[in-house]
């Protein structure tokens, strides 16, 4: 039985997340190796999070949100940002992460996306209640 199958689906599902695409299986083994070097252990409350997350994706950025509110120091949120340093760092993703040339209508936008994230920060919130309860 392959262990590394549960950590490469948080791996690809984290990326997804944080590039909106299927991360290269480069940046999927990356991060499975950083997992093995940095051992980042789970709260109870915590596993119910991730566990929660794997199964329902569409959870990671309201519970991200929550975390980074709530508990900015978890274990979760530092397996996101290991997964976002190796995005940045890939060449292939790079360019995702640089500023654009943008217009007055950025900050429409802007404002829309802040709403978005305070919105799904709240709904995350509750989330996070309901399952570390």
């Amino acid at each position: 039985m392959n262990t590394d199958k549960p950590l490469e689906l948080e791996a690809s599902l984290l990326g997804s997340y944080l590039i909106g695409t299927q991360p290269s299986l480069f940046a999927i083994g990356l991060y499975l190796e950083a997992m093995q070097r940095n051992s980042i252990t789970l709260t109870n409350d915590e596993g119910k999070l991730l566990e929660f997350i794997l199964n329902n994706p569409w959870s990671i950025g309201m519970v991200d949100g929550a975390l980074a509110l709530l508990k900015p120091q978890s274990a979760i949120r530092r397996k996101l940002f290991i997964m976002l340093a190796i995005l940045e760092a890939c060449p292939e993703y790079c360019k995702l992460f640089f500023p654009t040339n943008t217009s007055i209508f950025f900050l429409v936008y802007l404002f829309y996306v802040g709403c978005r994230a305070v919105f799904k920060s709240v709904l995350g919130v509750i989330i996070v209640k309901l399952i570390c309860r």
